[in-house]
């Protein structure tokens, strides 16, 4: 049966306990004749990784989508930015509700193209089912050749061609699990126009005129229902089966490592602090500060401009802990564009961010606004 599917391995292994967990995994693997496809975008500590698999496949395009990514290309994701999943983000004060429309998950794109990777050279060595796994995930408590081996089992039992896990959340319009663990029937998910033979992975701007503001996982949930009949899907809910296949407290840690490892080198002040430009439905355009992190931050200095003309400008901006700031930054409608730039010295943190002024309807609508 091992010769029937070929696991990819998604990875980004960047540092020495990375590199441990994977090898592990692979190792599992290897020691029960599984072909597996590693697939990545570090070529660190390949040579070593490299003799654990079959294949691998090192996509050194592993670009991040960020804020300022959409706000060059908010053209593209005007017509129905929601299609293909997406999560809104609410921070509710006095002054009115914050929401942004942005994914949580910069590498969607990068995650989506090694899992494209696999499927490809799949195909074209004749396997019959692809299944996925990212490299951090928890060993099962029988192992991972038992899981796939039953998967694939119940699949070919009841005449199904995919298997994935839901996250349980009723309130989401896909709620596929991240990370996987997940498994495919080749030659259909192959045959996707959209994943597989479209070219959003070749550039940031292609990207989100293909999928808008996705995650990777509502990406691969779309392209699933896309491509097979709801009567070919088995999607079980994680909290109803955790618990018999991992050995863990709460389905939460399936996996070991989160993308912030990556993203951020101090994860307190880049995922704590919010410091951004807001359209508000007033025609108003608002400077938004908040600090949602345990500690006190000194912010040297703070500019809005619009070409030469200085809109906004404080030095030594002090933000207490769980505290907000909000400004309105006046007499815009005259600019091509506005540019928010921040420093941070003691951390070694600059920040800017730019979009032109016709745009701020786009963004207020499809993108983040205050109201």
């Amino acid at each position: 049966m091992s010769n029937d599917f070929l696991v990819i391995l998604g990875t980004h292994v960047d540092s020495e306990r990375k590199k441990n967990i994977t090898e592990k995994l692979l190792i599992e693997l290897k020691k029960s004749n599984v072909d597996v496809f590693l697939s990545t975008h570090s070529n660190d500590y390949l040579s070593e990784l490299s003799k654990l698999c079959k294949f691998v496949h090192y996509d050194n395009n592993n670009s991040f989508i960020y804020r300022q990514d959409f706000f060059d290309n908010i053209e593209h994701i005007n017509d129905n930015p929601f299609e293909f999943g997406v999560s809104a983000y609410n921070y509710y004060h006095d002054f009115g509700t914050v929401i942004e429309y942005l994914p949580g998950s910069p590498h969607s794109k990068s995650a989506l193209s090694l899992l494209r990777n696999g499927i490809i050279t799949a195909k074209h060595h004749s396997y019959k089912w692809v299944v996925y796994l990212e490299y951090d995930l928890v060993t099962p408590i029988k192992g991972f050749f038992n899981l796939i081996k039953n998967t694939i089992q119940e699949l070919e039992l009841y005449d199904k061609d995919c298997f994935y896990f839901k996250n349980g959340n009723p309130g989401d319009s896909f709620n596929f699990l991240w990370g996987g663990f997940f498994v495919i029937k080749t030659n259909p998910i192959y045959e996707n126009k959209k994943l597989i033979h479209s070219e959003w992975f070749k550039s940031k701007r292609k990207w989100i005129k293909e999928w808008k503001l996705s995650f990777f996982e509502s990406c691969v949930e779309f392209s699933i229902k896309q491509t097979f009949n709801d009567s070919k899907i088995i999607s079980n809910n994680i909290e109803n089966h955790y618990k018999d296949i991992w050995d863990i407290s709460n389905y939460g840690k399936i996996s070991q490592c989160k993308y912030g490892e990556t993203l951020y080198k101090d994860k307190t002040i880049k995922e704590g602090l919010n410091v951004h430009l807001y359209p508000h439905k007033n025609n108003k355009l608002l400077i938004y500060v908040f600090n949602d992190t345990n500690k006190n931050i000194n912010i040297s200095d703070i500019t809005v401009k619009g070409g030469d003309e200085n809109l906004f400008y404080y030095e030594n901006f002090k933000i207490d802990s769980h505290n907000w700031y909000v400004n309105e930054i006046k007499d815009i409608f005259h600019l091509e564009y506005v540019e928010l730039n921040y420093t941070i010295n003691e951390e070694s943190i600059s920040y800017s961010e730019n979009f032109k002024i016709k745009d701020i309807n786009l963004i207020h609508s499809n993108l983040l606004r205050i109201e």
